[in-house]
């Protein structure tokens, strides 16, 4: 990559996060290009060059921090280890994502109503396909239970993270409360498995 390539990507770099921090602040509808410039330390001639409108610049921006994020859950499934520990680092995964969360299918925004059916299809391409794998590695090491649905251990897991990602939350969660939510993640309220119903 020459000097004027990578110039060019970390001035894309600057304006997708502006777009998604000013997003998160005060929503997508109520935020223009002028502002992302600015916010981002370019000139609005160049945000529009490179995305041409809002809504594709948040589009590429949001699907940007997805893609980079299930790169990073991907390598932790490819590290020496236990399925536990790879598990233990996806579930509790705090980066940048997080700081987005609630962007993603959370806002009423006109701007994130169009795009929902591209975080729909990301979601179905590529997250699930992710899952499946984690959850598949689990149950090949006995760490998952094998009678359970992939769809109900999906859900399951999407339940934690959604919490855990939640602005704020983390902040008002102290060492003991966070301690006790990954205690009832693994072994829930019973503390252990559930006996069979006779």
């Amino acid at each position: 990559m020459n000097g004027y390539q990578l110039r060019t990507m970390r001035k894309k770099q600057a304006i997708m996060k502006a777009a998604l921090e000013l997003s998160n602040q005060y929503g997508a509808d109520k935020i223009g290009m002028a502002e992302i410039a600015k916010h981002a330390g370019v000139s609005p001639v160049t945000v529009y060059n490179y995305f041409g409108d809002k809504t594709t610049l948040i589009r590429v921006a949001v699907l940007d921090v997805m893609e980079r994020t299930l790169e990073r859950y991907e390598a932790i499934l490819e590290q020496p280890g236990s399925f536990l520990s790879k598990f233990h680092q996806v579930l509790t995964d705090r980066h940048e994502i997080s700081n987005y969360a609630g962007l993603i299918g959370g806002q009423a925004d006109s701007v994130f109503q169009q795009l929902e059916p591209y975080w729909h299809a990301f979601y179905e391409e590529k997250t699930l396909p992710f899952f499946k794998k984690l959850i598949a590695m689990g149950q090949q090491e006995g760490c998952v239970d094998s009678s359970l649905s992939m769809q109900a251990v999906i859900m399951y897991i999407q339940m934690f993270k959604e919490q855990l990602a939640k602005p704020g939350f983390l902040g008002h969660a102290d060492n003991v409360i966070y301690k006790e939510l990954e205690h009832l993640f693994y072994y829930g309220l019973v503390g252990g498995k559930r006996e069979q119903d006779h």
